[in-house]
């Protein structure tokens, strides 16, 4: 019986002491939220769970896996790095909102998912504006767009367009 009541209290003992290390620990790890490194942040939340803090942390990477691990909402719609909004746009679904973001991938995915509107033929990017030609066809302006490449493919798509009216012409003459 001895024996039996020193053994429970050896255990109970170690139970204490596993008790204190894990709160110790806790509290350190609880601390690391609040390094001034971004990685034993990171690292930091990933052990003890994402929280609402995550998502206003200064690294993008920890934001991102913040809100991965908590669920999208629109505030990630204005989160200063591109990566995330972008992501938040594909969770959450591309609004108009998408088309006006600064950043050109994230327009030129909102115009391939919502539709290209003539609105695109207006972007400051490049890509965009080809895109939207091809999608809605050239028109004259694309003639005289500041993009070399836009203003060669729409010679082309004239030049195609004129020997396909002349063909067409000439095969009616000839019935």
């Amino acid at each position: 019986m001895k024996e039996e009541i020193r053994e429970n209290k050896m255990k109970e003992e170690i139970i204490e002491e596993k008790l204190y290390f894990c709160k110790y620990t806790i509290s350190n790890i609880k601390d690391a939220l609040k390094d001034e490194n971004q990685y034993i942040r990171l690292e930091a939340y990933r052990i003890l769970g994402f929280t609402k803090d995550a998502l206003k942390d200064e690294n993008q990477y920890t934001r991102l896996e913040a809100y991965r691990a908590l669920g999208f909402t629109k505030d990630a719609f204005k989160d200063e790095d591109e990566d995330i909004r972008l992501e938040a746009y594909r969770a959450l679904g591309f609004t108009k909102d998408a088309l006006k973001d600064e950043e050109w991938k994230i327009r030129s995915e909102a115009y391939r998912v919502l539709g290209i509107t003539k609105d695109a033929f207006k972007d400051e990017y490049s890509s965009i504006r080809l895109q939207a030609y091809r999608a809605l066809g050239f028109t004259k302006d694309a003639l005289k767009d500041e993009n070399h490449l836009i203003r060669l493919k729409a010679k082309l798509y004239f030049e195609i367009k004129e020997k396909m009216k002349e063909e067409i012409r000439e095969n009616k003459m000839k019935e």
